[in-house]
């Protein structure tokens, strides 16, 4: 894969209008360099307008009327003359109205603004995009130690968020992101996407067993206590999917950062104990018209609001966890969230049993 490559306007000793340029293509970069299809410059645009510091304004403004279709960028880029095998430097950037309003025989460098919001091109390509959208940028230069690799366009943003909500969207569903679109897609593929996480939260079910296994000889004394099972656990995991879901979307947009955790918290938990107390007059009503005794009743309505605050806080902290952990959030929602409250929220149930059932205690 080429280089960068640049538009060279440079060289023009008049104001006439000048035969446009060739646009020379670099020396290919090395297997190393080459970007991947997670990479930032795989995203990026492959053109962009520059100019040279020693270029007058009117020598600029001629040859860039060779590239009207450049003024979509919002300003000219200014570089240094480019060298062999290696990309030209970014020196600053000057708006086309800069352009339109200065002497015609000022030179560039006394145009231009040196301070251009840049990014590198090892960022992440949905941290570039956030950048991009936080700045209200027309378009956003991509750089390494100081080279102008590539120009982010806001096409070429809209292309990567909505990749990544793709992405996301397939994790909190506890599978992986389709290369392909959905009908051309075969059984073996959807196969190969969907099988490892159908494996993993197998396995994560496991323990769910492995706890009433322990819990046989409560189950066993009081067979009342199986009938609430897959309602409490149920509710755990709905309560963690909502904040996940609510909380993961609000990292997206930058409202919650790592450290935000301590105020997530607080948050969560206080609603939790809100919804946690809805619940718990829901599953004791519940529980009187499934004609089981008063100790099971209360049982049953103590751990469900427990069991409420519990997911809470799991949900609450997973995903900030796993974002300083530089894993994405999205793979704890869902699927995943439920899965790890089931276990811990039957611990919850049966100990709580153990409190307010008498033939257990």
């Amino acid at each position: 894969m080429p280089r960068f490559p640049f538009r060279r306007p440079d060289g023009l000793e008049s104001t006439a209008p000048q035969p446009r340029p060739a646009e020379p293509q670099t020396a290919p970069v090395g297997t190393a360099d080459r970007p991947t299809r997670d990479d930032l410059l795989s995203r990026v645009s492959e053109y962009a307008p520059t100019i040279r510091p020693t270029m007058t304004v009117a020598e600029a403004v001629a040859a860039l009327r060779h590239h009207p279709g450049d003024a979509a960028y919002g300003e000219v880029y200014v570089t240094s003359e480019p060298s062999a095998g290696a990309a030209p430097v970014l020196l600053g950037a000057v708006s086309y109205r800069a352009l339109a309003m200065s002497d015609q025989h000022r030179l560039i460098a006394g145009v231009m603004r040196p301070d251009v919001v840049t990014v590198g091109e090892d960022v992440d390509p949905e941290e570039a995009a956030r950048l991009f959208r936080r700045h209200r940028l027309a378009a956003l230069p991509v750089t390494r130690d100081g080279e102008l690799r590539g120009v982010l366009t806001a096409a070429d943003v809209t292309d990567i968020l909505q990749q990544e909500a793709t992405e996301d969207a397939a994790l909190q569903g506890g599978t992986q992101p389709l290369d392909v679109p959905y009908l051309k897609a075969s059984p073996l593929l959807l196969w190969r996407r969907r099988v490892v996480w159908m494996l993993l939260l197998f396995a994560a079910e496991m323990y769910t067993g492995t706890v009433l296994k322990a819990f046989e000889d409560e189950l066993e004394t009081v067979i009342a206590l199986a009938f609430f099972v897959p309602l409490l656990i149920g509710t755990g995991g709905n309560a963690g999917t909502q904040i996940t879901t609510t909380l993961i979307r609000a990292m997206a947009t930058n409202e919650v950062r790592l450290r935000d955790v301590f105020k997530v918290v607080r948050k969560e938990t206080a609603t939790g104990l809100l919804i946690g107390l809805t619940i718990a007059a829901a599953a004791l009503v519940r529980a009187f018209t499934q004609g089981v005794g008063g100790e099971v009743a209360l049982t049953v309505a103590v751990a469900a609001g427990a069991i409420v605050v519990w997911s809470s806080v799991v949900a609450s902290v997973l995903p900030l966890l796993l974002r300083r952990l530089r894993i994405d959030p999205a793979v704890v929602s869902g699927p995943m969230i439920t899965t790890l409250v089931d276990g811990t929220g039957l611990i919850i149930y049966f100990e709580i049993a153990r409190v307010f059932v008498t033939a257990i205690g």
